[in-house]
C-alpha cells in the first residue's frame, strides 16, 4: 500500500475546496436543483483509520527495491524479543497470522525443532523474513535486492542488541548463493555481520523429502542434521546448556 499518497490528497482537497467556496461564480454554473456548494462534504476519510495511516507514512519502511511488490506484515516491527538472538527465515507468500511459515506443515515442523532443541518456542526469539518485501520469481534471487536486505538485518542487530543468527533452509540460499561457500559453513559457528552464526536447512527440507517418498535412513539423517545445528547455536552462541 502507498500511503505516501494521503498528504497529497488531503492537500488537494483543501484547495479544491478553497477554490469552490472563493472562486464558485467564476468555475461552475448552478442548475436549479443542485445543492449550495457550501452545503457539500469533501472532508477526506481514508478507507483505514487515520492513526494506521499516520502509523504508516511516519514509520521507517524500506524503499530501496524499486520492484517489490508490497511488504510482508511485520517485518519492521518494534517489538523486542525476549531472548536477544534472530532466525532467519524465506517465505515466498504472505505467511499466515501468527505463523513463522506460510504453510500450515512447514510451520508445525518449524516450531517441532525450535522447541525441542532450545527448549521454548520460537516466539521468545525475533524472527524475520531474508526479504522483507514480496517480489515476482524472477526477482527473489536477485543478489542486490537481498544485499539491501541485509541493511533490514543490521538495523535489527542495532535496535534490539541482537547476539547472534540462525539462518534456515531457503533464506540461507539466499543470503550465501555460493554452493560450495554454504556447504563451507554447515556444521560450523562464523561470524555474519559481525555476530557468531549457524545456518542449517530447514523444515520446508523435511516437508519435501517427505512429500516424495525419500527413503526413512535420508529423512532421518537430513533431521539430525537440522537438529543438531540448532543445537550447536544453542550451546555455542546462546551459551545454553
Amino acid at each position: 500500500m502507498n500511503v505516501e499518497i494521503y498528504p497529497k490528497v488531503r492537500s488537494l482537497l483543501e484547495d479544491f475546496t478553497f477554490s469552490l467556496k472563493n472562486e464558485k461564480n467564476r468555475l461552475l454554473y448552478k442548475r436549479r436543483d443542485d445543492l449550495d456548494l457550501d452545503s457539500y462534504d469533501f472532508s477526506f476519510s481514508p478507507a483505514i483509520r487515520t492513526k494506521t495511516v499516520k502509523t504508516l507514512y511516519e514509520s521507517d519502511l524500506c524503499t530501496l527495491c524499486n520492484r517489490r511488490i508490497s511488504y510482508k506484515a511485520h517485518q519492521f516491527d518494534e517489538d523486542y524479543p525476549q531472548r536477544p538472538y534472530l532466525i532467519l527465515l524465506h517465505n515466498r507468500f504472505k505467511r499466515a497470522q501468527r505463523r513463522f511459515y506460510h504453510e500450515a506443515s512447514h510451520n508445525a515442523m518449524f516450531e517441532k525443532i525450535i522447541s525441542g532443541t532450545l527448549g521454548f518456542s520460537a516466539s521468545e526469539l525475533l524472527v524475520r523474513e531474508t526479504l522483507r518485501c514480496h517480489f515476482g520469481t524472477e526477482d527473489i534471487k536477485n543478489l542486490e535486492y537481498t544485499k539491501n536486505c541485509t541493511s533490514n538485518i543490521e538495523k535489527d542487530i542495532e535496535n534490539f542488541n541482537l547476539q547472534g543468527i540462525l539462518i534456515m533452509g531457503q533464506a540461507a540460499t539466499l543470503i550465501f548463493p555460493d554452493k560450495s561457500e554454504l556447504a563451507a559453513k554447515l556444521g560450523k559457528v562464523f561470524e555474519f555481520l559481525g555476530l557468531p552464526t549457524v545456518v542449517t536447512p530447514g523444515p520446508s527440507r523435511l516437508i519435501y523429502m517427505q512429500e516424495n517418498r525419500f527413503s526413512a535412513q535420508k529423512i532421518r539423517e537430513e533431521k539430525l542434521k537440522i537438529f543438531d545445528a540448532v543445537k550447536l547455536f544453542k550451546t555455542d552462541v546462546m551459551k545454553l546448556f
